[in-house]
């Protein structure tokens, strides 16, 4: 009862955590653990794009398993996917369900595999096995139920990455630029860490709403989004702060580092010639540029850069400028 509770604690601690999900998903995986004597286990999670099973997270594989993936209907896992429901194998050899990948050193005698669901669609799978020994029913019993916690921390994280998303671009929203701000000035301010900040105003938008129709200029910004997230680094933040605003962090980046990266998004916006519906459409964007001080708050850091983007506006458009 006690190793138990243990690890239902354990799962609590992992979704009570503000730890990416990868890493809250191991924690569960490491606090599970001794339910399952002698085993290893792993998440894979659905990805979208490709439908294959990624392993995300793990406890006991090798880093080369780490990389397996499964197509729905491929292997257990990949069983379990399509057909939604738990499976328990005794004996992995003799089950024609199981398939042993290119790459998996990990020799499975037993074998059990739970869906994981959020909102009521399927979004992976959590496997444990054994090579040693056979995988009893109780442990199934266990199995399922650690699949139904671990499911309701992927909804929660889920549910709170949608709050934190634009909806229109799939880029942060204000209260994730917000958060972000926060964890970063404080960073700055604990290690000295340089930090700059860029807010961008699409021009020209109101005129292909009023000419084009409101569709278009959506259209407009989800192309833009897309191609300023293809430009920055993965430590920057990138997020759509209102209706035709975007704003960039940028970690360990002074003023002049932010203003090369402001120039080059100027150019990406007025270069742009798209085709289709939105052929002739022409776009340009102002930028105000601020690199944070010692002792500023993040709200002032964000009134210095909305201020040179204003000017940028003032002084014509399309332009970049910095902060005072």
């Amino acid at each position: 009862m006690r190793t138990l509770l243990d690890a239902f604690r354990g799962i609590g601690e992992a979704a009570l955590s503000s730890h990416p999900l990868p890493e809250a998903l191991y924690i569960a995986l490491r606090a599970i653990r001794p339910l399952f004597p002698s085993t290893a286990s792993s998440i894979m999670i659905l990805d979208a794009e490709s439908s294959d099973l990624i392993v995300v997270a793990s406890e006991g594989l090798d880093l080369s398993e780490m990389r397996l993936r499964f197509r729905v209907g491929e292997g257990l896992a990949g069983w379990v996917a399509r057909e939604r429901r738990f499976a328990l194998v005794k004996d992995a050899a003799s089950d024609p369900r199981y398939v042993s990948k290119s790459g998996q050193s990990t020799s499975i005698r037993s074998i059990m595999c739970a869906p994981l669901f959020a909102s009521g669609n399927l979004v992976g799978v959590l496997s444990v096995h054994s090579g040693t020994r056979e995988l009893t029913a109780q442990e199934a019993e266990l199995c399922e139920l650690v699949a139904t916690l671990v499911s309701a921390e992927i909804q929660r994280h889920r549910l709170e990455q949608l709050a934190l998303t634009d909806s229109l671009t799939g880029l942060g929203n204000r209260r994730c630029q917000d958060q972000s701000l926060a964890v970063e000035v404080a960073r700055a301010a604990r290690y000295g860490h340089d930090l700059s900040l860029i807010v961008l105003d699409v021009d020209s938008l109101k005129s292909v709403n009023d000419s084009r129709g409101h569709q278009a200029g959506d259209a407009v910004l989800r192309t833009f989004g897309r191609r300023l997230r293809e430009m920055v680094r993965r430590p920057d933040h990138l997020c759509r702060t209102g209706g035709d605003e975007f704003a960039i962090l940028l970690p360990e980046t002074d003023v002049e580092g932010a203003r090369v990266l402001a120039e080059r998004a100027r150019v990406l916006a007025s270069d742009w010639k798209p085709d289709g519906p939105l052929q002739g459409v022409a776009l340009t964007a102002s930028f105000g540029v601020a690199a944070w001080r010692k002792g500023e708050t993040a709200e002032e850091l964000v009134g210095r850069a909305d201020r040179a983007m204003y000017e940028a506006k003032r002084s014509g458009r399309n332009r970049v400028e910095a902060g005072r």
